[in-house]
């Protein structure tokens, strides 16, 4: 990890997405999706305001097909910590979902 990194020790949520019947999903501090990408087996999606490391066996991450679903889309993001496990959840306002449990989460 960058040296510039911090390790995340407790549930985070970065924005969110509010559905209401009838209405369209309002975004609520969500970001922006930049580039995601797996190298080293470490996971790295980069936002408009953090980026996160995540390692991951990069054959587990996304295809081309998928990554397409979230890049340069408004995305929630949550990057839960339990005793069990750290898993990073991503969702974006048309309904694209991903999750995936990782070994670790820093963010810079």
């Amino acid at each position: 990890m960058p040296a510039t990194t911090f390790a995340v020790t407790q549930t985070t949520t970065l924005g969110r997405i509010v559905r209401r019947a009838e209405q369209a999903p309002q975004p609520v501090m969500t970001r922006l999706l930049l580039d995601a990408s797996c190298e080293s087996d470490v996971v790295v999606l980069e936002t408009s305001q953090e980026t996160i490391y995540a390692p991951l066996a990069c054959d587990r991450f996304w295809d081309d097909q998928a990554k397409q679903a979230f890049l340069n889309k408004q995305v929630a993001i949550v990057l839960e910590v339990t005793k069990q496990r750290f898993r990073v959840l991503l969702q974006t306002l048309d309904g694209a979902q991903a999750e995936f449990t990782v070994n670790g989460l820093w963010v810079r």
